[in-house]
C-alpha cells in the first residue's frame, strides 16, 4: 500500500505542478510529499523530477516512470472496483440469503401455530364428543331405571 501511496503522490505531484499543490489534494504535508518521492527516487536509483526553488521539471525517466505508475494506479483502481463489486454482489446474497432463511422461519413459525390450534380444537371437540356421550349414557342409564 505505501508504493502505491508513493506512486500516487507522484503522480498528483506532477500533475498538479508542486508539491505543496499535491499535498493539498492529498491532505498530507508537502515535506511527507517531498519523503515520499525522494524514496521513489532512491528505490529505483534515478532521479524522476528536478527540483528547483522555483519549479520543477520531469525528467526522461521521470516521464517514463509517470506513465508505468499512471498503468499500476490504473490497474489497482481497478482492482479495487472490482473487489469493492464482488463484495456488493456478495453482500446482496447474503442479504438474499438471509431474507429466504426469515421466510421460511416465518413459514414454519406459522404452520407450526397452525398445528398446535388444530391439536387444541381437535382436542376440545373429543373432549365435547365425551361430555356429550357421557350425558347420552346417563340419560340413557336415568330413562332404563325409570322404565323398570
Amino acid at each position: 500500500m505505501a508504493d502505491l501511496d508513493a506512486l500516487e503522490t507522484f503522480a498528483t505531484a506532477v500533475r498538479t505542478g508542486s508539491f505543496a499543490a499535491a499535498a493539498r489534494v492529498l491532505g498530507i504535508t508537502p515535506a511527507m510529499v517531498g519523503r515520499r518521492i525522494q524514496g521513489l527516487e532512491q528505490r529505483h536509483g534515478v532521479r524522476l523530477i528536478e527540483r528547483t526553488t522555483r519549479a520543477q521539471r520531469l525528467t526522461e525517466a521521470g516521464e517514463t516512470f509517470l506513465r508505468r505508475a499512471e498503468a499500476v494506479l490504473d490497474a489497482a483502481l481497478f482492482r479495487r472496483s472490482v473487489a469493492e463489486q464482488a463484495h456488493s454482489d456478495a453482500e446482496a446474497v447474503r442479504t438474499a440469503a438471509e431474507a429466504e432463511e426469515s421466510a421460511h422461519r416465518r413459514a414454519a413459525i406459522v404452520a407450526r401455530a397452525r398445528h398446535d390450534l388444530l391439536a387444541e380444537r381437535t382436542a376440545t371437540l373429543r373432549r365435547r364428543t365425551l361430555l356429550r356421550t357421557d350425558d347420552r349414557q346417563q340419560r340413557d342409564r336415568e330413562d332404563t331405571r325409570r322404565f323398570k
